[in-house]
């Protein structure tokens, strides 16, 4: 029993520390994604039933398989929309954050009491390496960011998935059975609880090949017989590589709303990761967090030319990982398992080029290098305890400021725009939320800075919707802003202000008698946009919104055939995720207006389907029936357009 009271007493330790400084960041509010993914809680009518959780499940299109238990999750905060305070979810994300805490610790000691020369020094070692990632102010923007749970719980099953595996490991010699069904679990089962948190949780498969390959294998008496090395380990991590090639084309095919190609994002992530190394090891309190589209696209090799240095240091850091590997083996795991950690979303996935939750797991044997460097100096105590005292009180402290910067959701979106002004989003939402307060002034204020930085259409957009708040939108301000349409290549992040933008023209009174001539202006401008032509994604967008606009104008002919071209754009089922719901929800907007012309553009949808999709399942068929066969009436949005 006395053995287990300095570990314990260490990692009780870690726990009321961090649980302390993140207090302040309780008490902040929802940002970004939060909105888009949570308000699917409406769906389960502020109660629970199985009913309402199936539909609440179908909604998810957070990724290919919804990401179920991140979802669920979800539930244990709220089971509505709009919620009464923000604070239960954060609570939960600070629970979660401290488990992950706990775990890191008994692996770490672990994975050091693998060595003989350091297992008598295991636990501070361990309590240095866990400490200096659990109170990293880098990842206050994870943990406090509500819907980056979907972050934190693949990180979650990851750290059982090691545990797991390596206690079936060690029982190998002994009981070989129920060594190969932890091992099993271990790599199969927690990779799937892993990839229902969120897709990327597959490559706990190669981060146990590698825990196996590069310390298990070499600190064990015993060694992994071939055939469930080869069954259990590397026959998953062969499927997923095919799988990877298998989905390379979908994959990528969403490159054609972003404003960079597969080549200049592969080359900006060079940046991205040493820009993330560089937080990680010269920590700030406040850094972009969710303000990252002002990120410099590298164009080529020398523009700009960190790009180039940049590469070449990913590449030496891996190649001093791998060639020695075997004289530093924790350094070497170190810096592959970090790697590894960003091999989806840091690589070819047309993704966001930066966002700091990505570091979450990759980062957890981050500060392993510090143990081991202290661990040199055991025999000065002074220095082997004082420096990583002084390392952890810095952290904590930085820690401690952001966490009261995220406590605030005015003070973090309006510090965070006057630090990168390069961000429009930080000055776009800044200035959402000084509206939202009834602000008006300065709201326009935050926008007239963000349009000197940025020609981003958002930002114009919003600033004649505050002009409308305050009865001061001309009719010259929606030409002008027309004329910069004209000029300017739209871009995914514009959609959404685009789509509110043109609704409330023909919704609000303050935009007098030309709202509606103007609707439609804006409409024909964003198809003759650069944008219309190049993405697939821009032209679902413009016939559902042209959709919508033309029916509440009570133009239901074109309505309907707005609605139906956007099938035409869609390849299949299976490469469209959301096209289902999108299908469901015009049926259902349009029998709002004529229950005929519904059901006319439900028989179309079907029989499209049937003609021109391989992969036509009765289950959208059959939920199309059900419209066809229900002439009531639904009130639904289109949740593709959120």
């Amino acid at each position: 029993m006395n053995s287990y009271i300095k570990p314990i007493f260490l990692c009780s330790l870690i726990v009321l520390i961090v649980a302390f400084v993140y207090l302040p960041a309780l008490s902040g509010g929802f940002i970004f994604d939060d909105f888009n993914n949570l308000n699917l809680l409406a769906f389960m009518q502020g109660e629970f039933s199985w009913e309402h959780l199936q539909t609440y499940l179908a909604s998810q299109k957070s990724g290919p398989v919804g990401r179920p238990i991140a979802s669920l999750s979800f539930l244990l905060d709220a089971m509505n929309w709009p919620v009464e305070s923000e604070r239960p979810f954060k609570v939960t994300n600070l629970i979660i954050h401290l488990i992950n805490t706990v775990l890191l610790f008994v692996l770490l000691v672990k994975l050091f009491g693998l060595f003989e020369a350091k297992k008598q020094h295991r636990y501070w070692l361990a309590f240095i390496a866990c400490f200096l990632w659990a109170v990293h102010p880098f990842f206050v923007s994870t943990t406090m960011y509500v819907v980056q749970r979907m972050a934190m719980l693949p990180a979650t099953f990851t750290l059982i998935g090691m545990l797991v595996y390596i206690k079936g490991r060690t029982m190998l010699p002994n009981k070989p059975m129920t060594s190969l069904l932890l091992m099993v679990f271990g790599v199969w089962g927690c990779s799937l609880l892993a990839i229902l948190s969120k897709e990327n949780g597959v490559l706990l498969l190669v981060h146990i090949w590698l825990l196996e390959y590069l310390l298990l294998r070499k600190q064990l008496a015993n060694p992994l017989p071939k055939k469930p090395y080869y069954i259990i380990i590397v026959m998953p991590v062969v499927a997923l590589l095919c799988a990877l090639v298998y989905k390379l084309p979908d994959h990528i095919s969403y490159y054609d709303v972003r404003n960079f190609d597969m080549y200049e994002r592969l080359l900006t992530q060079s940046r991205m990761m040493f820009k993330y190394l560089y937080y990680l090891w010269v920590p700030d309190y406040l850094t972009e967090g969710v303000f990252n589209d002002g990120i410099v696209i590298s164009k080529s090799l020398m523009q700009p030319v960190t790009t180039l240095f940049s590469l070449f240091g990913v590449v030496l850091l891996l190649v001093t990982a791998w060639v020695f590997r075997i004289k530093w083996p924790l350094f070497a795991f170190a810096v592959l398992f970090y790697f590894i950690g960003h091999a989806l979303e840091s690589t070819y996935l047309p993704l966001e080029l930066y966002f700091e939750h990505r570091n979450y797991l990759p980062a957890m044997f981050m500060f392993v290098p510090v143990s081991l460097l202290m661990f040199k100096l055991r025999n000065q105590p002074k220095l082997y305890y004082t420096i990583p005292c002084i390392l952890i009180l810095f952290l904590t402290f930085l820690t401690f400021l952001r966490a009261n910067v995220w406590g605030n959701n005015l003070m973090l979106h309006y510090e965070t725009a006057q630090k990168y002004p390069e961000s429009a989003r930080a000055a776009n939402m800044t200035a959402s939320l000084f509206a939202w307060e009834g602000q008006y002034d300065k709201a326009l204020e935050m926008l007239d800075y963000g349009i000197q930085n940025h020609p981003k259409i958002q930002l114009r957009l919003n600033k004649v919707a505050v002009l409308c708040e305050l009865n001061r939108v001309k009719e010259v301000d929606l030409k002008n802003v027309i004329i910069d349409i004209k000029k300017t290549d739209l871009v995914k992040d514009d959609l959404t202000a685009y789509r509110d933008f043109v609704r409330n023209l023909i919704q609000r009174d303050c935009y007098n008698n030309y709202g509606e001539a103007y609707a439609q202006k804006f409409l024909d401008a964003f198809k003759n946009n650069n944008l219309f032509n190049a993405s697939q994604t821009a032209r679902k967008f413009y016939y559902f919104q042209n959709a919508t606009i033309q029916a509440k104008l009570f133009k239901l002919q074109a309505s309907l055939e707005s609605f139906k071209s956007i099938i035409s754009e869609v390849d299949g089922l299976a490469d469209d995720p959301v096209f289902e719901s999108t299908a469901l929800s015009a049926v259902d907007y349009l029998k709002q207006f004529d229950v005929d012309k519904g059901v006319e553009l439900a028989e179309y949808y079907k029989n499209y389907c049937l003609q021109n999709f391989t992969d036509c399942d009765s289950i959208f068929l059959n939920k199309l029936r059900e419209k066809i066969e229900n002439e009531g009436k639904n009130n639904t949005d289109n949740p593709s357009q959120k």
